[in-house]
């Protein structure tokens, strides 16, 4: 009879592992966070298919760890393992996929392999559409990475048109003020590279605005204000 219980006493403990693991994350203790879920995701493939999609979660999880830990080229070997493992289970579009795909963009802009990051960003674009999730907040997130991307390599017209595309999505709804901080800054930046500086300085101003109110974030408005001084400085 105890047999029946073994699954669930594994589940158990999985769960625990994963739990701590996150609460060393939210308190910056990286190396912590990630010794804990390496032994989740040793633990998991012992005791499920190659394929499962505990598996798939786990690694996800252990990748953005490592990419907050500043650790790159883990998280971007894990994501990747990540992916391989759900398109093995479930060949094309679906919505962890389009995650994972989300997050491996970020990971190969952030290491300068931007035109890889580009053509992950594209299958994304792609599969979000296919799966008809194209009018949302990570898709205009998507959009603002390529922009980033094509401004880095020149591309200013287009890197514009991207920013803009954004800015419509955005436009809808509510959204974490943040989220459209990092819209304004990257869109401010192309339009500063463009030579429109005083439509880039406008974009930093609606950041501004974001970053103070009631509730000032100072790390935040720390970092408006030094894209407001480049942009200023590069005018003179």
């Amino acid at each position: 009879m105890a047999e029946r219980y073994l699954p669930r006493l594994h589940m158990a403990v999985l769960m625990a592992l994963g739990a701590r693991a996150g609460l060393y994350h939210q308190s910056s203790d990286y190396p912590r966070a990630i010794e804990l879920m390496r032994e989740s995701l040793a633990r998991t493939r012992e005791a499920r298919a190659a394929t499962d999609p505990l598996v798939e979660a786990t690694l996800y999880s252990l990748a953005a760890i490592e990419q907050d830990a500043g650790q790159d080229a883990a998280a971007l070997a894990h994501y990747r393992e990540a992916w391989q493992l759900n398109q093995e289970r479930a060949p094309g579009a679906n919505p962890r996929a389009l995650r994972t795909l989300g997050s491996i963009a970020s990971m190969e802009a952030r290491m300068g392999q931007d035109t890889a990051a580009i053509e992950t960003i594209d299958r994304a674009l792609s599969m979000a559409r296919e799966l008809r999730l194209d009018g949302g907040p990570d898709y205009a997130r998507s959009l603002d990475t390529k922009a980033a991307l094509l401004r880095r390599q020149g591309e200013l017209e287009q890197a514009l048109k991207l920013h803009a595309e954004a800015a419509a999505l955005l436009a809808v709804g509510r959204h974490p003020p943040l989220r459209l901080v990092r819209h304004h800054l990257g869109h401010a930046e192309s339009l500063a590279a463009a030579g429109q500086t005083d439509a880039a300085l406008a974009q930093i101003a609606k950041a501004e605005v974001l970053v103070g109110g009631e509730h000032p974030d100072p790390a935040a408005q720390a970092t408006v204000a030094e894209v407001r001084r480049k942009i200023e400085a590069a005018a003179r």
